[in-house]
């Protein structure tokens, strides 16, 4: 009888359940036992993402206080937000932070027609500025 090695580098543990539901599977079926008798499995992990560089004057404050503050460099989209604030996605918290900064006219749509397009993105209104510049006076301060 052909032994069934299946080699995951360093996730053993992690997937100990589906390496034996396969080997099972596999030695449960003449036809499957045939052809894979000496197969190799490799899962691959995902490279690690890039360092996010988070400004240090972000480190501090409130949510809506460093939105206003990242999108003082120009229009941004909700996914490149949550990632310079250091977030692997975009969270129910900064979604809110979202509906009350748009609420309150702090910031606005740039395709105010296409609210659910891939390419929209957030910038600060007049109001969202005056907020930057007292935002700044305070920590001037």
């Amino acid at each position: 009888m052909n032994r069934i090695r299946i080699f995951i580098s360093s996730v053993q543990r992690e997937f100990t359940h589906e390496r034996e539901a396969l080997r099972d599977y596999l030695h449960s079926d003449p036809l499957m036992r045939r052809f894979f008798s000496g197969f190799k499995t490799t899962i691959w992990r995902a490279k690690p993402s890039e360092q996010i560089k988070v400004q240090p004057e972000l480190l501090s404050g409130d949510l809506e206080s460093k939105v206003i503050t990242l999108l003082a460099d120009g229009p941004m989209s909700r996914s490149e937000l949550s990632k310079k604030l250091g977030q692997k996605e975009v969270s129910g918290q900064l979604k809110k932070v979202f509906r009350d900064l748009v609420a309150d006219r702090m910031i606005e749509y740039t395709l105010p027609d296409k609210l659910r397009s891939p390419r929209q993105q957030y910038r600060l209104t007049d109001q969202g500025r005056t907020e930057l510049a007292n935002l700044k006076s305070e920590n001037a301060v």
